[in-house]
Formats: C-alpha cells, structure tokens, sequence
C-alpha cells in the first residue's frame, strides 16, 4: 500500500474489500474465457469470417455488446501520389520476413532487399530508432554493423538472446525512383 500510496487499513478492512473483488474478477474472467472459447470453435470448424462476433462487456451497467468483425484494409498504390505496394493488397497481419540472423549487417539487409525485390531503401527504423537513413554521413559508419549491434546502440541496452526477430520499418524506392509501400520487415534472429 506505500509503494502506491493507497491508505493503510488494518487486516478486517483489506479481507473484506478483497472479498468484493474476488468474485468480479472470477465472473469476468469466466465471462471472456466463454466467449473467447466460443470464436475458437469457430476457428476450429472453420467459418467465415461472417461467423466470428466482437464481444463488449461492462458488467457494470450491464452491457453485453456484440459486433461483426471486418477485414482489415488492403494496402493499394496511390493513383495520386504515385509509387507501387508491395506485395500487392497487404494488409496491417502481413510481413516480409528476412532470414538474416543475428549476423545480419545493415549493408547485408541493404543487398538482400536490391537483390530481392531490386529496391533501393531510403531508410530502416526499428520502433522509434532510426537504423539507417540513405544520405546521411553519419550512418554511413553503420553500414558494416550488424543490425543488432546499431539497435543496441541506439537503445544503450543488449537485445536479448531469447529474442527471436527484430521488427523493422523499411521505405524504398524502386528503378524509376517510385516509393514502394512495404509491410512490417521481420529480420529473424535465429536462423
């Protein structure tokens, strides 16, 4: 209670506000454990997505609100701005997996991404860590570091070892110099 500056009570007090809230926590928790394995029968017999609900509670009120999920949306190239999606009609679940390993330099994720895809890429950013950007002499150091080493860096703290992929953020441009949309990079760590 002093590490949260909750007001002290004697030991009467605390058994009888706990036995408030141990039959709330039970009733909600057997509430979503039912609804979440009732979707997952859904799963198993494979319905369409028209099937699967979207539950809101608030035992409080009570409120029990269910709702059809959508799709999520489609990545499409923009006719205005120009550029290309890659791959075409990905969406916020897709990725593009680099099977790189901890080994991985920036130069290495640089080549496999011209040699893949032919892109060039502008720059590679993990969470809010800028790992490269294309122009600036500054990272010009980095392109012999591995990823991990540059993310470590940046971070000041080891990435740890049970890791198994780094989540990265890459924009390109192609031949004609046409920005290219990608999904999330995932740079495996373990090969």
């Amino acid at each position: 209670a002093r590490n949260y500056t909750i007001v002290e009570t004697d030991r009467l007090k605390t058994k009888q506000l706990a036995g408030r809230i141990m039959p709330a926590i039970a009733t909600t928790t057997a509430m979503v454990t039912g609804l979440v394995l009732m979707e997952l029968y859904k799963i198993v017999q494979s319905k369409p997505l028209e099937e699967f609900k979207n539950s809101f509670i608030n035992l409080a009120l009570p409120l029990f609100a269910f709702s059809e999920p959508i799709r999520p949306a489609k990545a499409v190239a923009d006719p205005y701005l120009g550029g290309r999606v890659l791959p075409e009609g990905f969406t916020l679940w897709d990725t593009m997996v680099v099977e790189g390993g901890r080994g991985m330099t920036i130069q290495g994720l640089l080549d496999w991404f011209k040699d893949t895809h032919d892109l060039t890429c502008d720059s590679i950013s993990s969470g809010r860590s800028s790992l490269y950007r294309l122009g600036l002499k500054s990272h010009l150091d980095r392109l012999g570091k591995t990823v991990v080493e540059v993310w470590e860096d940046l971070n000041k703290k080891k990435l740890s070892e049970k890791k198994s992929r780094l989540d990265l953020e890459v924009t390109c441009t192609d031949a004609e110099g046409e920005s290219v949309t990608l999904p999330t990079i995932i740079l495996k760590l373990r090969v």
